[in-house]
């Protein structure tokens, strides 16, 4: 389980507190926020060569820093340490999958290749699929989220989506070559279908984490599926998904006040909870990443920003890191 000190829980509360009266109090939060009018989605670079490193999680130095906060089951990651829930959440193998990809992209080593390869045919055998999607389906109530019944992720689609195209771009499988644009077309179905896709509050496109009764619009899950599509795009360019990413880009710049509070970011815009460190430096990843990908400078400066704000510190502390791969420096 990841360090929990006293003065972790204590932030944390501080946290909460803060989220709840910045929501609330006028003038309180005199942070300033991004202009989105400012940003023109249209001159973002189109790459033609997909980076195989997974630069939202270059915090991890080998895989054993993720690994020792992870429930594990013959090499197969199952969910938290902390959890109750003794099956395998479909999310964790995709999640430590790509941190085993990055390691064998950084040494070379064909163990973190083979872990990562393992990770993904459990997820293959655990989804659901039809003529037209692939769908990694959850059955457990989440009423937090409103969400009861079977459902499923934009989170957990977006990153078995990432670790599927960097295994089929080093070793082509017409099979998988399927299942991922079947992936794909899941986080296209919308959610009066069945499906993740809906509008947020201003009418602008949002992939959901948690697709329940009443929208959460979770920020890092929904930037997981941005990215995913971003790298899909590299590979399978078309209009219509250039089109598609268009707009949830600028769903994300338009949305992006919503979740600054202060020095922080909101978690989602269902509850006015703000993110733990964990998020703080998960964030920071995410930006840097869609950076790459896009060219866009809105994202670095965001990465730069947020980077500045954050106590890597405090963050490797969390994650009981020896070796950091990021100290308090430029993204």
């Amino acid at each position: 389980m990841p360090y929990k000190s006293t003065n972790y829980y204590l932030k944390t509360i501080l946290l909460k507190l803060y989220g709840f009266i910045s929501e609330w109090v006028p003038g309180i939060d005199d942070y300033p926020k991004i202009k989105p009018d400012t940003v023109k989605i249209c001159d973002r670079k189109r790459l033609n060569k997909l980076d195989l490193f997974y630069h939202t999680f270059s915090y991890f130095h080998h895989p054993n820093d993720l690994a020792q906060h992870l429930k594990m089951k013959d090499g197969i990651a199952q969910h938290r340490i902390e959890s109750k829930l003794d099956h395998c959440s479909p999310f964790y193998p995709s999640y430590y999958g790509l941190v085993c990809f990055n390691s064998y992209l950084k040494t070379g080593e064909e163990l973190f290749l083979l872990d990562a390869k393992a990770q993904l045919d459990t997820l293959l055998k655990l989804g659901t699929e039809t003529e037209d999607h692939f769908i990694l389906y959850y059955n457990i109530p989440l009423p937090k989220f409103l969400l009861k019944g079977r459902w499923y992720a934009g989170i957990t689609q977006a990153t078995m989506l990432s670790l599927a195209l960097r295994r089929n771009q080093q070793n082509p499988d017409e099979r998988l070559e399927l299942v991922i644009h079947k992936l794909v077309k899941s986080m296209m179905v919308p959610g009066a279908e069945g499906g993740i896709l809906i509008n947020t509050p201003e009418g602008l496109p949002w992939i959901e984490e948690y697709p329940g009764a009443k929208p959460s619009y979770v920020l890092n899950g929904y930037i997981f599926c941005i990215i995913s599509l971003l790298e899909y795009e590299v590979l399978y360019p078309n209009i219509q998904i250039s089109h598609f990413i268009d707009r949830l880009l600028d769903s994300l710049v338009r949305s992006f006040p919503y979740y600054q509070r202060g020095k922080y970011l909101k978690y989602s815009r269902l509850y006015p909870t703000l993110s733990n460190i964990e998020y703080q430096g998960l964030y920071i990843g995410q930006f840097k990443h869609l950076y790459l990908l896009t060219g866009l400078e809105i994202f670095s400066q965001l990465a730069e920003l947020y980077n500045s704000r954050i106590s890597w510190v405090a963050f490797n502390e969390f994650f009981q890191i020896t070796s950091p791969a990021l100290q308090n420096k430029p993204a």
